[in-house]
């Protein structure tokens, strides 16, 4: 429970609704003279706004990604399914292997990788658009640790594994697969919607 409560004030941390509230808060507290002032707060406040909708690909695609623009933090989409293992892309240098769809870029570790899931993305993508699963059960988009993954029926879940915890020991510890994707489908579904994506 005091894991998922941490889980749960990152994502409303990282929400837009968080930010707004907290730039109309801060508005607020500029004196109505001080229009500059009132015109910084509000540029400065919405720009984590602007990034958080910048992370979010291209339109139509709701995908976490890296930094970078990376979806799965540059690991193979392709290996997850194939190889049965988590195997970083080649991203970056003159050996590179990257394919950018709808503003998502996936690496893969071979040339094979890529034209694999150029012939059929929706096989490889990861569920819940590579946020973690475990977390999605509550509607919350939480970034992953790529190599905590788990293949169920043919469709890569991936799950946060860091200093709040090891999501994927959880999730298994329920024995209850089928139950927890239906409640992860039916948050991903909600959250697509009311972004508009898929």
């Amino acid at each position: 429970m005091f894991f998922q409560k941490k889980v749960n004030l990152i994502g409303q941390l990282a929400s837009k609704s968080f930010w707004l509230s907290l730039i109309f808060w801060f508005h607020e507290f500029v004196p109505e003279g001080h229009v500059i002032l009132r015109r910084l707060v509000l540029f400065l406040g919405g720009f984590p706004i602007f990034l958080s909708s910048v992370c979010l690909g291209g339109a139509g695609t709701h995908v976490n990604l890296d930094s970078d623009g990376f979806a799965l933090h540059g690991y193979d989409p392709v290996a997850y399914i194939e190889n049965h293992q988590a195997v970083e892309g080649r991203k970056s240098g003159s050996g590179q292997i990257v394919s950018t769809i709808d503003g998502v870029k996936w690496a893969f570790s071979t040339t094979a990788n890529q034209q694999k899931f150029l012939t059929q993305p929706q096989k490889y993508t990861p569920a819940y658009g590579g946020y973690c699963a475990w977390a999605m059960v509550d509607g919350d988009e939480v970034d992953v640790d790529p190599k905590s993954f788990k293949l169920i029926d043919g469709k890569v879940y991936l799950f946060y594994n860091g200093f709040l915890g090891d999501t994927l020991s959880k999730w298994n510890k329920k024995s209850d697969d089928s139950g927890q994707r239906a409640k992860a489908d039916a948050s991903w579904k909600n959250l697509t919607q009311k972004a508009g994506t898929n």
